[in-house]
């Protein structure tokens, strides 16, 4: 009936995946996984960046709208308060009863270079109004991407 035969079978050897293989495969996933946490950092960095310089085109804005809330003031040219430079420091003015023009652009410019010092790193601001009414308002920070000196400038220039 059945016949037995005394064959030997041989298994073939199996065929996975040897610890040199994944050693190797770590450390390809490894690179590329440092690569995109260099990318991150770098993204990280650009956004602050902008986000520095939206703030210091916001902050140009404020000091026009400042100008533009004291237009009899503004107006004045090159003899206007309002003329400033990086590093003028403005007085504050304290008014008992009513301020004049000139007061209200002292405290204003005081209140915008304080504000711009503490929203910016090292921030400094700038206004100067010529005689035909044009004001130039710059906004400098330092923006530490590269080096701890690296300077960045806004200008927004306007006619009052």
């Amino acid at each position: 009936m059945f016949r037995f035969s005394k064959r030997l079978v041989v298994i073939p050897r199996s065929r996975g995946f040897t610890l040199l293989e994944v050693l190797v495969a770590v450390l390809v996933l490894s690179i590329g996984l440092l690569g995109l946490a260099g990318l991150q950092t770098f993204s990280l960095r650009s956004n602050h960046s902008s986000f520095l310089r939206s703030q210091a085109v916001v902050m140009a804005y404020d000091a026009l709208d400042r100008m533009r809330g004291n237009r009899d003031e503004a107006l004045r040219g090159s003899a206007s308060t309002y003329n400033t430079g990086f590093a003028d420091s403005e007085a504050t003015v304290n008014c008992s009863s009513t301020c004049n023009a000139a007061q209200v652009a002292q405290y204003d410019l005081a209140a915008w270079k304080d504000d711009v010092a503490r929203i910016l790193p090292a921030g400094e601001g700038r206004i100067s109004i010529d005689n035909t009414d044009k004001a130039t308002i710059q906004v400098r920070w330092s923006d530490n991407r590269d080096s701890a000196t690296n300077l960045v400038t806004v200008t927004v220039e306007t006619l009052l």
